[in-house]
This record gives structure tokens, C-alpha cells and sequence, in this order.
């Protein structure tokens, strides 16, 4: 660092003494920054090498992020747009003969209450929905005929607040309810 301080005030000299740049001797800048990378080389290198792998397991962390958000989505959107399974009920629980004297099999078209929930099975989507009216006590309007006729599988607690019944049903989707001054529109 002295050095360059030295080289500095003979040029500041020179120059206040008027002395052309032919007549200053200025080191060779080109072989002067040859040097330097010669000496820092490894340095570099290893700077260099450093940056690459630090690239590499930020680029490998933001894949498995990806991949991970991806199979949740994935996951949700499975389970939260087709909550029916197509399946029939023998099919889908695998019932023993013990179980069987206990179990209670309703026919369609059957509503059945108990300790406040109520459970539709291949109802009309005006049936269920005049019946949570009637709890919750508000009007029903239907803006399309063809929805009225939608046969539904649900069922709900009538402890529950009307606005979570509705975003229960509304995880179908051939219509949406929405509720404005005590009068459910379902569109």
C-alpha cells in the first residue's frame, strides 16, 4: 500500500512540474493486473467453486419446494372437488357380520337425523336446501330451473353456522350459493 503512495506523489510531482506522459515513467498497468491475477488465482478459483455449489443447493432446495407445493395441490384440489366417491358404499367399507347386526343401511331418498346432523342421501338439491332454510330460516331463490333437479349425497350439523354449510356445498361445482339480506341465491 506504500508503494502505491509513493507512486502516486511522484506522478502528482511530475505532473506540477509540468512533465509530459512520455517523460513519466508510469508502470505497465497490463502487467501489473498479470501479476496480480497470477498471485490470486486459487483465490478466485476457490471463490468461484464456492458460488457454483452454493447455485447448486439453492437450485436443488427450490425443486423439492416445487415438487412438494405441486403434490399438495395436487392433494387438496383431489380431495376438496370430488369429496364423493363414485364408489358404492359396499364397495368403499369393508363390513364383517359383527358389524353388520349393528349396522344401518337407509334406502335413497331417505333423511335421516341425529344429534343435530342431518344426512341426505341421493336427494334434489331443493329438498336440501329447503330443509337448511327452514333451520336457518331464510328464503331460497333459484336462478336456473336444471339446478333444482341436482341429486346430492351431503350432510351437515345443524350446530354449524349457516356460512359453513354453504362453503360446504359450494365444493360442488354445478353451482355456487351466495347469501344477501337473509335470501340464498343459488346460481
Amino acid at each position: 500500500m506504500e508503494e502505491y503512495k509513493n507512486e502516486i506523489e511522484m506522478l502528482r510531482q511530475a505532473f506540477a512540474q509540468g512533465k509530459t506522459d512520455k517523460e513519466i515513467q508510469m508502470p505497465d498497468t497490463e502487467a501489473e493486473l498479470a501479476t496480480f491475477i497470477a498471485e490470486h488465482k486459487k483465490h478466485f478459483e476457490r471463490q468461484h467453486l464456492r458460488i457454483t455449489y452454493i447455485r447448486k443447493i439453492a437450485a436443488i432446495f427450490l425443486c423439492v419446494l416445487m415438487i412438494s407445493g405441486f403434490a399438495y395441490a395436487i392433494v387438496r384440489t383431489h380431495f376438496f372437488t370430488h369429496p364423493w366417491s363414485e364408489k358404492p358404499l359396499a364397495e368403499r367399507v369393508a363390513v364383517t357380520d359383527a358389524d353388520r347386526s349393528s349396522l344401518t343401511i337407509l334406502p335413497n331418498d331417505t333423511v335421516q337425523k341425529t344429534s343435530g346432523v342431518v344426512t341426505f342421501d341421493n336427494h334434489e338439491l331443493t329438498e336440501i336446501l329447503t330443509s337448511i332454510c327452514n333451520a336457518y330460516k331464510v328464503k331460497i331463490q333459484f336462478k336456473d330451473e336444471e339446478q333444482k333437479h341436482i341429486r346430492l349425497h351431503f350432510s351437515y350439523d345443524t350446530n354449524e353456522k349457516l356460512e359453513d354449510v354453504m362453503e360446504s356445498l359450494n365444493t360442488f361445482e354445478k353451482f355456487q350459493l351466495k347469501l344477501k339480506d337473509n335470501e340464498l341465491t343459488v346460481e
